[in-house]
């Protein structure tokens, strides 16, 4: 509860709790948290604003720039499409960047994942809602934000972490969708990903609240360049557009 809820105390972490009494240790001695790094924001104005990547893929620069990512010219992330990672107060507590050369791994991250809510700025469209859609990058955020869709979390792979599942908590959301990839060609992983994440929230749930959503396609984004109007016609069939 004191790593998931960032209290920094036993104390608070009794105070959340009412007033009940918690066990300790053999020593005797608090549990620490796990430190979260904080990169310097500086790091985001290096980035080139080159959105041409994201733009072939059916992404226009209008929902890019509310991401405030860029291309990073040298680093660990050199030749890749960064984003930024912000947490509740605005510091950058991570990056992950997308491969623009086929022959780099995919996708690549620079700070502790399970500490990631992204994007941010769609919290209040969650909370507003009380529906949360998750995917499993960013590339599937950025095609439904591309219709407006904002009320989504993505996972940075497929699992959640308990970070998300506090969030969705404190959200008092009554429905949650899972949209991972449909890798008919790459033994379901996917598939049967999404089909444990519903296992492991069914101990906060009730089933009729959590709902497995497949995509025709391998993920959001290819429908997206597919074919506009079948993705349109994929979100509003599944009620994502409400």
């Amino acid at each position: 509860i004191q790593k998931t809820l960032n209290l920094s105390t036993l104390d608070s972490v009794k105070e959340h709790l009412g007033g009940l009494s918690l066990p300790t240790n053999s020593s005797n001695q608090e549990i620490g948290l796990i430190d979260v790094k904080k990169f310097d924001k500086i790091l985001i104005n290096k980035l080139i604003k080159d959105h041409s990547y994201w733009q072939t893929r059916g992404i226009s620069p209008f929902t890019l720039e509310q991401f405030k990512g860029g291309i990073a010219e040298n680093g660990r992330m050199k030749d890749r499409y960064v984003f930024p990672i912000f947490d509740e107060k605005g510091d950058v507590v991570g990056f992950t960047g997308r491969a623009i050369n086929k022959n780099n791994i995919k996708w690549k991250h620079l700070g502790n994942k399970s500490n990631w809510l992204f994007p941010n700025f769609g919290f209040k469209e969650i909370q507003n809602k009380k529906t949360a859609i998750l995917v499993e990058s960013p590339g599937d955020a950025l095609s439904l934000i591309e219709l407006g869709i904002k009320n989504v979390i993505v996972l940075f792979g497929v699992s959640i972490s308990p970070k998300i599942i506090c969030y969705l908590l404190k959200s008092d959301v009554n429905n949650v969708k899972i949209i991972l990839n449909n890798d008919y060609d790459n033994n379901f992983v996917g598939n049967k990903a999404a089909g444990e994440i519903k296992k492991e929230l069914l101990s906060h749930f009730d089933n009729s609240q959590i709902e497995i959503v497949t995509p025709p396609e391998n993920d959001l984004n290819d429908l997206l360049i597919k074919d506009k109007e079948s993705f349109k016609n994929f979100c509003s069939e599944n009620n994502l557009l409400n």
